[in-house]
């Protein structure tokens, strides 16, 4: 989301959540002052949250290797699946257990 969004968002959200509470209490102008400055620091809160998402993201990215680089695969993972004729000799139910025995 846009920076100055989520600012501006919090600034209105901030003045019509004090305007509500003016109402209810009477005090419309203190209660939209009040509820403008607590939206507009959790604006402020959530956009420097943002921007250190962000910047942890991209720099977990360039370690990692998406933007540039081999995705952080070693070399040895990418060796080939060996030839067919070693499983053929190893017989079909090489990976399957013998049945139990029945007594």
């Amino acid at each position: 989301m846009h920076r100055t969004m989520i600012r501006k968002m919090g600034l209105g959200l901030g003045l019509m959540s004090g305007l509500v509470v003016g109402a209810m209490s009477g005090a419309f102008l203190w209660s939209a002052i009040i509820g403008t400055a607590i939206g507009y620091l959790a604006g402020r809160v959530m956009e420097r949250e943002e921007e250190k998402r962000e910047e942890r993201t991209r720099h977990l990215d360039d370690v990692i290797g998406v933007t540039s680089g081999n995705i952080g695969a070693d070399p040895e993972s990418l060796r080939s699946i060996p030839p067919p004729s070693i499983v053929d000799d190893l017989g079909p139910g090489w990976l399957t257990p013998p049945p139990p025995a029945v007594s």
